[in-house]
């Protein structure tokens, strides 16, 4: 049977499935790579403007969805001390105080079925373009002795790579193209063409 995906992931559940750490998670909590929720049932005093932006007030019980994001302090406080503290929270025009102060430890936070799925999507890309753009040593082999036989065909002598990547510069002028990377990346290749065997 397919079960539909899941809504939350705990730390530890989290840790398992990733191959880290709760602390890891919290590190990447802190930085923003990763957004967690802490769930909340209890009293608030809630203050919102209504459409005439009369100040409006009411005391109830509430049930949210904290994202913890919204507040750095507590997310530093969870990451240094393993919990934090919330007196005061803002969310979609509604402003929520909590008396006595809502007592949020690490072990409370969840990261939604969604940010996980993200999280998961944008790092497999991130590792095919990594991917990608590796070259097989015997390609860059190839690459180098081209470079190698081009300059010798053009008369560059790539035995000093900062003088040959100055004629390289002068010629590109002439010819009014732009070279597309930096002096050092250039003659950096230039030594490396050099030295291939």
């Amino acid at each position: 049977m397919k079960l539909p995906e899941r809504e939350y992931y705990t730390l530890p559940e989290l840790a398992e499935r990733w191959n880290t750490t709760e602390r890891h998670l919290l590190e990447l909590m802190l930085s923003r790579k990763v957004d967690s929720v802490a769930l909340y049932s209890g009293d608030a005093v809630i203050s919102w403007a209504d459409e005439n932006r009369t100040p409006q007030e009411l005391k109830t019980r509430t049930t949210l969805e904290i994202r913890t994001w919204y507040d750095h302090e507590l997310l530093l406080d969870l990451y240094i001390n393993g919990r934090g503290t919330l007196t005061r929270y803002y969310q979609d025009g509604y402003e929520y105080l909590f008396n006595p102060a809502i007592e949020i430890d690490a072990g409370q936070l969840l990261v939604t079925g969604l940010t996980v799925r993200k999280f998961e999507k944008r790092n497999e890309t991130d590792q095919q373009a990594e991917k990608a753009e590796e070259i097989d040593p015997r390609e860059r082999t190839t690459y180098l002795k081209l470079i190698r036989l081009l300059c010798e065909l053009q008369g560059i002598d790539i035995s000093r790579p900062y003088k040959a990547y100055e004629v390289l510069a002068q010629l590109s002028a002439t010819k009014k193209i732009a070279l597309p990377v930096s002096k050092n990346a250039i003659a950096d290749k230039f030594a490396e063409a050099r030295d291939i065997k």
